[in-house]
């Protein structure tokens, strides 16, 4: 055995491992690389016997002592829209999650009247197994389902334990709902992506390896990237109850839109990959502590960073804001062109690959929206009301998310931001036995659009490429 000497935080941590074992599973979640491993991202960077190495491509051979950057507190969406419900008046506890891709937020909830008790939020501790939902499937189902079950029953403890709870309700996109049950993803990683399961399942809580006596229900999802937590935001938004025209987007490393015309939902989800949550991007971080989320350009440069902390990378909303000002001040021309690396602060710069990653980001939720209301036969005009939803959704600037043709301009009045719709989505499902029903009615009679082999997406997304 090998004893590896972790100091982060000024805090020494004691690690043991068989010898020749890689130093990103030792450190266990300590430090993420985006690119799951493969070396590229090089962002799970520390100071081994001091000198700078990449964890993920270190073999532990002999004792060491490995620095790690300090942690960051982490700006995660626990809240959002509501669905206004009558509750079944039950006694006891529940427990709403959404598992993200990037963060995963709970809440305990009194079942009589949806009284909000305690809220846990964290990051996804899979992303040590990768950024995006493709990368973690190659990893294998089951040190997946670990993780995430490790995880949920860390937060049920944090939440004052499991043995009063009477229900846990489980949203996510459905790789991160194929995770929690223990499902085979390798249909969902080939086309055509069909899951091995959409279906709104209930089990003990122990089926799963979660501890406490309560029942677990995990909403149903459409389709192989339209998943439960769009079922929940649809709830939440009341798309399924009311007679309006309504467009729900929401954008993360999955873009999953859906749109309600005559009573008639369509959706479909685009892959715009994880540039919008700072993979990807040469100095993209998520949103923690001394992240710069806004940006601009007027007699001279102007930041602000999460937290008020001394900048040390640019997350998604200050990269939009970003993009659009240096289109706005012809530091980029349309084509997403850059003479040079962009310099936003010290040691953080805006390169030629990120504004082609932003591109592409864009251009799929762009693409995804015109292609929807394309199928539906009607226009921008047509749309009542828009809601956005999502971290990412809740946090960028209008302004400039219309700038680089993220959003459709004539949307700007209609447009409604909804928070985490996903958890408010979770809540009325915890608390309503008809909501429950209603939410396999959504998930049954949403119409899914593959866009991998649709010609108005193929046109879209070439066009909406260009700022």
């Amino acid at each position: 055995m090998k004893k590896v000497t972790v100091v982060q935080n000024d805090i020494e941590t004691i690690l043991h491992c068989a010898e020749n074992a890689n130093l990103l599973d030792v450190l266990d979640g300590r430090v993420h690389a985006d690119c799951g491993g493969r070396g590229t991202c090089g962002k799970c960077g520390v100071i081994i016997n001091g000198k700078t190495a990449l964890a993920c491509q270190t073999v532990v051979k002999s004792d060491m002592t490995v620095v790690l950057p300090d942690t960051k507190k982490a700006q995660i969406l626990t809240e959002g829209i509501k669905r206004k419900i009558v509750s079944d008046g039950e006694d006891g506890l529940g427990i709403a999650v959404d598992i993200g891709t990037t963060t995963v937020a709970a809440q305990l909830i009194q079942l009589f009247d949806g009284k909000v008790i305690k809220t846990i939020s964290q990051l996804n501790r899979q992303k040590r197994f990768g950024a995006d939902v493709m990368s973690r499937m190659q990893k294998g189902d089951k040190p997946l389902h670990k993780c995430i079950i490790e995880q949920l029953n860390e937060i049920i403890g944090l939440l004052g334990g499991g043995y009063d709870v009477k229900r846990m309700l489980i949203a996510g996109n459905t790789v991160m709902m194929h995770f929690v049950q223990g499902f085979d993803t390798s249909r969902l990683a080939v086309s055509p992506y069909a899951p091995y399961s959409a279906a709104m399942n209930a089990f003990p809580a122990s089926h799963y390896g979660l501890e406490g006596e309560f029942e677990v229900i995990t909403a149903p999802s459409i389709d192989g990237f339209v998943g439960a937590d769009t079922v929940c935001a649809m709830l939440a938004c009341s798309m399924d109850i009311k007679n309006e025209t309504m467009l729900l987007v929401d954008i993360g490393t999955n873009g999953e839109i859906a749109l309600k015309h005559n009573d008639k939902v369509i959706c479909c989800s685009t892959a715009a990959g994880t540039a919008f949550e700072g993979a990807q991007i040469k100095h993209g971080i998520g949103c923690v502590e001394g992240a710069i989320n806004t940006f601009s350009i007027d007699n001279g440069v102007h930041i602000t960073t999460i937290g008020n902390k001394a900048p040390i990378g640019i997350c998604g909303s200050g990269i939009i804001d970003c993009v659009a000002q240096m289109l706005k001040h012809d530091i980029i021309d349309d084509t997403g062109y850059l003479e040079s690396d962009f310099k936003i602060a010290d040691n953080i710069y805006i390169t030629q690959p990120d504004i082609r990653e932003i591109q592409l980001a864009k251009s799929a939720i762009r693409s995804g929206i015109d292609t929807l209301l394309a199928e539906a036969g009607i226009g921008c005009n047509d749309v009542d009301k828009v809601f956005l939803a999502g971290a990412m959704g809740s946090f960028i600037n209008l302004d400039s998310a219309m700038q680089i043709n993220l959003l459709p301009g004539e949307l700007k009045e209609k447009t409604e931001v909804v928070g985490n719709a996903a958890v408010g989505g979770a809540i009325a499902m915890l608390l309503s036995a008809p909501v429950r029903d209603a939410a396999k009615k959504v998930a049954e009679e949403t119409g899914h659009l593959d866009l991998s082999s649709n010609k108005i997406f193929q046109d879209a997304f070439i066009e909406n490429m260009l700022f």
